[in-house]
């Protein structure tokens, strides 16, 4: 019952805090009517319930709205462990024609496409031997173990396998898709900018509907779990 109780209070704690936003949003548009403000929001992430992030800016604090629209931006670094059908990275190795690569990979970046960074492939040097420098961007189609398959190309043929070293460096480099808020962890550094339904003060926290979002991860993505005999 007291569960109960205290999850309908943060229901209706947020139903309060984004009725300004629904109010102002149902209004007919008029001249002389203010629209909200615009601000920006600087600080760390100390929590994270569905599509709202707790993010404390100095002495303030915000309960940030995370929209449909909202453009999230993430950038750090993640272990080869994070690796995952899906992600669209890039790399440089040495593969033979059979489109093996037979070194672990150390250097990966896991990008967001667009009209510039594109899936494909070509070569980065002369052969050496059976193997090729190569230049690799695409999707993966598969991990099973250590094997990992890229696909670069539409036909199932255009496709390298490889392995990711253990102390690979991954850069991440996400841009504008509310999917990459999933990755948001506490501690995160944001830089928010939003329309303001109520500022901070000290009977409270302020809320933002957040229209852009760019994140630095303080610590690297894995899908490690956290060892209970290491401080938090």
């Amino acid at each position: 019952m007291k569960s109960l109780c205290r999850s309908l209070l943060v229901i209706c704690v947020v139903a309060l805090a984004l009725s300004p936003l629904t109010a102002h949003a149902q209004r007919r548009p008029n001249q002389n009517q203010q629209n909200l403000q615009t601000v920006t929001v600087e600080g760390k992430v100390k929590g994270i319930r569905g599509n709202q992030l707790l993010v404390q800016a100095g002495v303030a604090n915000y309960v940030v709205m995370i929209q449909p629209n909202t453009k999230v931006a993430v950038n750090g670094k993640a272990k080869a462990d994070f690796l995952a059908t899906g992600m669209f990275v890039t790399f440089t190795a040495k593969a033979d024609k059979q489109g093996r690569v037979p070194d672990p990979v150390k250097n990966f970046k896991m990008l967001t496409p667009n009209d510039v960074i594109q899936a494909g492939t070509q070569e980065e040097g002369s052969p050496e031997g059976d193997l090729t420098p190569m230049y690799f961007a695409g999707y993966i189609r598969t991990k099973k173990g250590d094997n990992i398959t890229l696909q670069y190309g539409k036909s199932p043929k255009e496709a390298v396998t490889f392995t990711a070293a253990d102390d690979a460096e991954i850069s991440v480099e996400l841009v504008g898709d509310v999917r990459n808020a999933r990755l948001l962890r506490n501690e995160d550094e944001v830089k928010i900018i939003g329309k303001q339904a109520q500022a901070p003060s000290e009977r409270g926290p302020g809320y933002v509907a957040a229209e852009d979002i760019t994140a630095t991860l303080v610590k690297p993505l894995t899908n490690e779990k956290p060892s209970k005999d290491k401080d938090n």
